[in-house]
């Protein structure tokens, strides 16, 4: 057994080697946490004080999926993009602002720093229903998506202008279910008169028209009756080709009979001249082509 004396020694030492330790571990805590500030701070001057922006339009965004919205329009909503910090550019900002592109129906906007920084852009375009237009007469002022949405082609020159034509308005709107309707209702009209519908008139909302290769239907009011009244063209079908090209119209916004209008005699008088005018047209285009033709053979063969 220890006597007190070597006791209080050996107590003493213990402590003495404790205290030791104790400032040997806050010396090592003290160099970590140096270590991790100086880490830290170079991490955030290097973000703040190194050149992590995009100075280049053409080389640091890329814009992939364009067809006919072109690259130039897309860019130009990125330019304030420039010249800036690359994490501090919101890519879901500037998929709002490509995206408010008529043109445009989904956009993906991914940025990236190494190597170097830059944006890609990924677009998927709007898809074309039919064409816009105010009257027969006028000229196709929009595009008309399977969306509903309306494409000026001022603004888009490049869009495909589809054979279908809509009369209306130049600020006529359609939701993507009447887009569907309609798809629905032409698909219908053409299974039973065997025309392709060319034309919907939408001008006056009570006396809506659909035009096809040789007949016009008269709707009326797009109601809830639309798709019973179309289904009674079956009835009617043996009627129809009878007087296939005398027809005006058939008129079928009544709910108890289905009234014919037939062409005047003045009128089937001059459509009658006037197939026979383009019939002559095409005949001497038709010659014209075929000369063409020879005297290329001719001159290959010299």
């Amino acid at each position: 057994m220890l006597s007190p004396e070597k006791r209080r020694e050996w107590i003493k030492s213990r402590r003495d080697q404790r205290k030791a330790a104790r400032q040997i571990h806050g010396r090592r805590q003290s160099v970590r946490m140096v270590l991790l500030l100086a880490v830290i701070t170079t991490c955030i001057a290097s973000f703040i004080y190194l050149p992590w922006c995009m100075n280049d339009i053409d080389s640091d965004i890329k814009v992939r999926g364009n067809i006919y919205v072109s690259t130039d329009q897309i860019k130009s909503l990125l330019a304030e993009s420039l010249h800036k910090p690359i994490f501090q550019v919101d890519p879901n900002k500037l998929e709002k602002k490509i995206a408010s592109l008529e043109g445009v129906k989904h956009v993906f906007v991914k940025r990236a720093a190494f190597p170097k920084p830059q944006l890609s852009v990924e677009v998927l375009e709007e898809f074309p229903w039919a064409t816009l237009s105010s009257g027969p007469e006028g000229v196709n002022e929009a595009v008309i998506a399977e969306s509903g949405r309306v494409i000026p082609l001022s603004k888009f020159p490049n869009f495909p202008q589809p054979k279908l034509k809509i009369y209306g308005p130049s600020n006529m709107k359609m939701m993507p279910a009447a887009v569907k309707q309609w798809a629905t209702w032409i698909s219908y009209i053409e299974k039973q008169v065997s025309q392709s519908v060319t034309a919907i008139d939408l001008r006056k909302p009570f006396d809506v028209a659909v035009e096809t290769e040789h007949l016009d239907l008269k709707l009326g009011t797009l109601d809830n009756t639309v798709t019973e009244r179309l289904g009674r063209l079956v009835s009617i079908i043996d009627v129809l080709n009878s007087y296939k090209g005398k027809l005006q119209h058939v008129d079928l916004a009544l709910d108890n009979n289905i009234p014919l209008k037939m062409h005047s005699a003045a009128q089937l008088k001059a459509m009658e001249e006037a197939a026979k005018r383009l019939a002559e047209r095409e005949k001497k285009l038709a010659g014209k082509v075929a000369e063409e033709e020879g005297e290329d053979e001719a001159i290959e063969e010299i």
